[in-house]
């Protein structure tokens, strides 16, 4: 283990105040809240950002800092293709996810040898002392942390990059993740560093307090980008008193890989590029993931024998964990329909791990998606084809198929039954035509929104950052 740097003379966490930028360093804008790369909804988020970022501030410094820690295999693991965004480096959490999962070449000794519960503790204790006003000793980070903490104290503004992860059910549990997700946001206050959240979901919150919380902690906001209208009626209902605006998703502006790449994925796996093609996303959901899977599995064999598709479960997410890999589900749903070997039904399950770019450019040459990953929906609308939606946690499907006119194709997670999921899914392919209109109206002038960084995100001007813009 590292020696504590106490002992070696270093300088305790400053009680306040940023740390200007040194002569001949860039500006530095810090994203946080990364997650994995085998959640191509979180990926195409990521690269949207950096690019557009980039676009507008090109001589800033990026870092990326994970919600993995530090010393968590996952750091190394989980970023394969967004490092190239972040020449500058990936960083750990100072608050991250437990349990750590050490490399084999760390082993045991790296993660303390502490239990789930003692790390929580340990880092719950850290993160409330660091944001108070007494100095937290330097002894409390290792040297990869201790980078971690001089990126916020230096950086010109901290952006949170988007997703659906502010809200929080009624446990304990919840409740401690609610407080890890938005410590990054806090710490950017107390080093006095201009926070944003660009596009992201907020809420529900089960409790009086994890509202309060929120509101705490987002009223210190410079700006708000929600991705639908219900998140700002939150807000509002909250009394966060930072401006707030309403943007798409990050994740409508990716580029689609060549037509060509789309076809070899195809191709490969074997799908009749001839017939009707239905794209389907799922994944796990607790103790109702079998009836889920089961009323998933009627619907796509009604589709089959009404209209003659051909199902592709495509992988969405794969990771970080299993519970977060959605090829076991996709699994389960090809065994579902094979045992009840229901004639003419004909499914195929990607497994092959495909980047955010090449599945969009997948989903594109479908005829019909039925979509539980939110993103796999934005994906597919980008290419015009008709989708029902699943929705789960919060407001985002509801929400973003509201805004194009078609919150009639969302169907909340909790509801779902065999008879509505397949009611919805025969509706859906016997209007597809007209829904594809309506996505061809109203999709192209989201995607242009999209790809545009609203200007208010960066701090004021090169000029003020390289003199530590307080």
């Amino acid at each position: 283990m590292e020696q504590c740097a106490c002992r070696n003379g270093a300088a305790p966490v400053p009680r306040s105040g940023r740390t200007h930028n040194e002569p001949g360093l860039s500006p530095l804008v810090l994203v946080v809240h990364g997650w994995s790369d085998r959640n191509k909804g979180d990926a195409a988020i990521v690269e949207c950002l950096a690019r557009l970022v980039r676009g507008s501030f090109p001589e800033a410094e990026f870092k990326l800092v994970s919600d993995f820690g530090a010393h968590d295999r996952r750091l190394t693991d989980e970023y394969f293709e967004t490092r190239a965004h972040f020449p500058g480096g990936i960083l750990g959490s100072l608050f991250p996810i437990v349990p750590i999962e050490p490399s084999r070449r760390q082993g045991v000794a790296a993660s303390g040898r502490l239990s789930e519960v003692l790390q929580t503790l340990f880092y719950v204790f850290r993160a409330a002392w660091v944001l108070s006003p007494v100095p937290a000793p330097a002894c409390l980070w290792t040297r990869p942390e201790r980078e971690t903490l001089r990126a916020f104290r230096r950086a010109a503004v901290v952006i949170s990059k988007g997703g659906g992860f502010i809200f929080a059910e009624p446990t304990l549990r919840s409740s401690f993740r609610l407080r890890r997700n938005l410590f990054p946001l806090s710490l950017a206050s107390r080093f006095g560093v201009p926070f944003v959240l660009y596009g992201q979901s907020i809420g529900p919150f089960a409790t009086r307090r994890q509202a309060a919380l929120a509101r705490r902690v987002l009223d210190g906001a410079r700006l708000i980008l929600v991705r639908e209208s219900l998140s700002a009626r939150t807000l509002a209902e909250l009394g966060v008193a930072a401006p707030v605006r309403v943007v798409p998703d990050l994740a409508f502006g990716l580029g689609s890989a060549p037509p060509t790449k789309a076809e070899a994925v195809l191709r490969r796996h074997r799908v009749p590029l001839g017939a009707p093609l239905l794209g389907v996303t799922v994944r796990e959901w607790g103790e109702a993931t079998p009836r889920y899977v089961s009323a998933m599995a009627d619907a796509v064999a009604s589709l089959a024998r009404e209209a003659g598709v051909h199902a592709i479960v495509w992988p969405q997410c794969t990771g970080p964990g299993p519970l977060e890999d959605d090829r076991r589900t996709g699994r389960a749903l090809r065994r579902v329909l094979e045992e009840r070997g229901q004639e003419g039904v004909k499914v195929t399950v990607v497994e092959e791990e495909l980047p955010a770019a090449v599945l969009k450019a997948c989903y594109g040459r479908m005829d019909a998606f039925v979509a539980t990953r939110f993103h796999s929906a934005i994906f597919a609308l980008s290419g015009g084809v008709p989708t029902l939606v699943v929705g789960y946690w919060g407001p985002k499907a509801e929400g973003i198929m509201g805004s194009l006119g078609l919150e009639e194709w969302v169907l909340p997670m909790t509801g779902v039954t065999p008879e509505g999921l397949t009611s919805a899914l025969l509706g859906l392919w016997e209007h597809r035509r007209e829904v594809g209109r309506l996505i061809g109206e109203r999709l192209p002038a989201v995607v242009d929104e999209a790809k545009r960084l609203d200007p208010a995100v960066l701090p004021t001007s090169p000029a003020r950052i390289n003199e530590g813009e307080q």
